[in-house]
């Protein structure tokens, strides 16, 4: 990646693991200045490629720019539910367990959630907090359970968290759900509950740990009119809706390649784009930006705020993309099958469709 486009995609597991091993070292040495604990915070989208962090500039100028990018790093495994439980435990897949996004191979039912980063943390005297997504199929159990380890627990309930209205959330044990209007639409609601977070938790002596884990730009209901039959596509906010309309699709040269030889079986067993598929590719990947474009916005209230409050030395902000590469038919390798071009939630085994498009 050329230097002028360089991001930060930080390995936010490892961050956090470094930190909960450091204070684990000053606690067992007899120290106790709360000073040294750092504040850490991890923002995460879902599903969002290097390319599209262009049009959100409050984390290019507030985090890349003052940061560290890590240009040669990769995914063990991306798939949603595997790839966040790598983040929450530091393990593989075939460590962890979780190697689906279903039951009995995957999902919140199957996780070891009293092993994972949020209970090492508060051992290590952190207020942990979570904002967003959690792993698949939470909430279909037990809609208001909140898992060991979390202080503060704002969580969306399955199956309503793949909608960017009329969902439900788990505010600390209490369910609340959110309609049609547009003070509802699900990414502004995450920004606001962790703006009011940190403007809460911050200036107090405790550190914090925070979590926030978007569902955007993920796919997502509710369909709107002009969306392509049969293909997925996300909701942006209606500020935002349109600002993008005009953009160009990338087509990079692994963009629909004649030549797959050299390509996974499930890339070489299809065919080539048609230009149906590309024109429903472009709208889904310029709804994508629109999306991101309000995400970036209320990145940009919270990193103001903790430029305000924070104390020197005391922050290490984590901007983190789960599962970055989950749909490169959106403008790389095509997936494509006799219906038009894959991209639905794979689940299963690690061979699944997602995370296998010859990249």
């Amino acid at each position: 990646m050329a230097a002028s486009t360089r991001w930060i995609v930080l390995a936010a597991l490892a961050a956090g693991i470094a930190a909960v091993g450091a204070l684990n070292g000053a606690a067992s040495s007899g120290k106790s200045s709360a000073d040294a604990r750092p504040n850490v915070i991890v923002f995460e989208t879902d599903d969002q490629t290097v390319e599209s962090m262009r049009v959100m500039p409050n984390v290019k100028t507030l985090i890349a720019d003052q940061g560290v990018t890590f240009d040669n790093s990769f995914v063990s495994y991306s798939l949603c539910c595997p790839s966040r439980s790598t983040f929450l435990t530091g393990q593989y897949a075939h460590n962890n367990g979780i190697t689906s996004n279903d039951p009995p191979t995957g999902g919140y039912q199957v996780f070891e959630n009293i092993n994972a980063l949020p209970v090492w943390l508060q051992g290590a005297g952190y207020y942990t907090a979570l904002v967003g997504r959690y792993l698949n199929h939470y909430g279909k159990t037990n809609p208001t359970e909140i898992p060991a380890g979390w202080s503060e627990w704002h969580a969306g309930v399955d199956p309503s968290t793949y909608k960017y209205y009329n969902y439900t959330i788990n505010h600390q044990g209490t369910l609340v759900y959110y309609g049609d209007r547009p003070e509802d639409y699900q990414t502004d609601v995450w920004n606001q509950t962790a703006t009011e977070l940190i403007r809460r938790r911050l200036p107090k002596p405790q550190p914090l740990f925070m979590w926030l884990t978007t569902m955007a730009p993920h796919d997502a209901g509710p369909r709107e009119p002009e969306d392509p039959k049969g293909f997925p596509t996300t909701v942006p906010p209606p500020r935002y809706k349109g600002l993008y309309a005009n953009e160009r699709l990338p087509k990079p040269p692994s963009f629909s390649e004649w030549d797959v030889s050299d390509k996974p079986r499930e890339v070489r067993r299809r065919r080539r784009l048609r230009p149906d598929d590309i024109t429903k590719i472009r709208y889904a990947y310029r709804q994508r930006l629109e999306t991101l474009r309000g995400l970036g916005q209320g990145g940009g209230d919270r990193f103001e705020l903790l430029l305000q409050q924070r104390v020197p030395q005391r922050e290490l902000l984590v901007d983190r993309a789960e599962a970055a590469d989950d749909r490169i038919a959106q403008a790389h390798q095509p997936v494509v099958g006799a219906d038009g071009p894959e991209q639905q939630d794979g689940g299963g085994d690690p061979g699944g469709k997602r995370g296998r498009h010859g990249m």
